[in-house]
């Protein structure tokens, strides 16, 4: 009787947390960000999940999570927190030994979003993004200047990203630092078929720039993407492939990168109110 008890209630609680529709943080991409923020007081919760596959020679598949807490601020800023977390299984990248081998990394992140205009009511809608990462080995800040615009039932955004990423690594019993620079530039098309429906597409330009290589390429990921906000839930959904390098450099003179990048890229994004 306990255990009936005891599942019933689990069902109610479920049933009510899946209840509560997701309208503080209308996010409608699953990689390029809008200019919206929480108003004051509300807060998010939101999952990642994001499988990478696709190397070659050698196997590659990785899957990174993200669980992140957001709460309005007022006068249009929010921020966030993230617990990250990354799981890469690979076989030897020189090919010398068989077998796969596993690595787990974790770190914590802290986000701000300041909105400066609106998609709607101004001309443009532009925010300001900025994001400190930190994981036993590593540093990463990354800024965002993130501009979109609605019109009717369509939206499109535009995100220019520049981070900076320390990196901690060791050589003959002596530890030294590396670091790298990318640029990104994200592009996102939404069409509404309805209020809790739509459905376009995104693409995304990376650009690695490390130390030792300088501009090492030019990449370019295209593909579906899904939105989808119900009663109590809100998802979204892409995939991109990988399309071309159209920067080749003597590190990457390849069509495409797929030594360090992925071939496919798939993300999830569940988010809800709390």
């Amino acid at each position: 009787m306990k255990k009936i008890s005891v599942t019933i209630a689990f069902f109610v609680v479920l049933y009510s947390f899946l209840s509560i529709r997701c309208e503080a943080q209308d996010r409608v991409f699953a990689t390029t960000y809008q200019t919206n923020v929480l108003p004051y007081g509300a807060r998010d919760f939101e999952f990642w999940a994001t499988s990478r596959n696709g190397h070659k020679p050698n196997f590659y598949f990785g899957l990174d999570n993200r669980f992140e807490f957001e709460i309005g601020l007022g006068k249009n800023v929010q921020t966030s927190l993230y617990f990250n977390t990354d799981n890469n299984t690979q076989g030897d990248p020189s090919m010398a030994t068989d077998g796969l081998t596993n690595e787990k990394g974790i770190g914590i992140s802290n986000e701000w979003k300041w909105k400066l205009s609106d998609p709607v009511a101004n001309t443009v809608g532009v925010a300001l993004y900025h994001e400190i990462e930190i994981e036993p080995d590593e540093f990463e800040f990354e800024s965002k200047i993130i501009m979109d615009k609605k019109f009717g039932k369509n939206l499109i955004a535009l995100n220019a990203v520049y981070t900076y990423r320390l990196s901690l690594d060791a050589a003959k019993g002596k530890v030294f630092t590396t670091w790298a620079s990318p640029i990104e530039f994200d592009l996102g098309y939404m069409h509404y078929f309805s209020k809790g429906f739509g459905f376009g597409f995104e693409a995304k330009n990376l650009n690695d720039i490390s130390d030792a290589n300088g501009w090492e390429n030019s990449i370019i990921y295209a593909g579906p993407s899904l939105y989808i906000n119900g009663s109590g839930w809100l998802i979204n959904i892409n995939f991109l492939p990988q399309l071309q390098n159209i920067h080749k450099t003597d590190t990457a003179p390849e069509t495409m990168v797929l030594d360090n990048h992925e071939r496919f890229e798939t993300r999830v994004v569940l988010s809800f109110n709390l």
